[in-house]
Formats: structure tokens, sequence, C-alpha cells
């Protein structure tokens, strides 16, 4: 993944805040660059989850008493 943050500030916006445009553009990259970590960091717990269920599900998918329907 890049870590570098892409965003577009929409131009209607930009002409609705006029003389405040660069901080209401900052404000914005940083909503962006925030949420883009809150993502990432959701994904990596995704991840550390699923590695678990895995290992749980493997445990218990040796045992023959026990069946999984998927």
């Amino acid at each position: 993944m890049s870590s570098e943050i892409r965003y577009e500030f929409p131009y209607w916006l930009k002409r609705a805040v006029g003389a405040w445009a660069p901080a209401v553009e900052s404000a914005y990259a940083a909503v962006l660059a925030s949420r883009a970590t809150i993502v990432q960091t959701l994904n990596a717990q995704i991840e550390e989850m699923a590695a678990v269920v895995k290992v749980v599900l493997g445990r218990y998918a040796r045992k023959p008493q026990i069946q999984f329907i998927l």
C-alpha cells in the first residue's frame, strides 16, 4: 500500500468557502488521511482475526466428531 494520500478538493467547495479555502482544504486532507489510517488499522485487525480463526478451525476440523457445514 502506498502511504501517499491522493484527493481532489471539490471545486464547488473551494468556491463556496472563498478566502477560507486553504484552511478548509487542509482540514479536508487531514480527514481523508485520518480515514485512510483507520481503514489500514481495521484491515490489519481483520487479517489478525482471520489468522486466529483459521488456526482454531484447523484444530477442530481435524476432529471427526465436529463437522462444519458451509
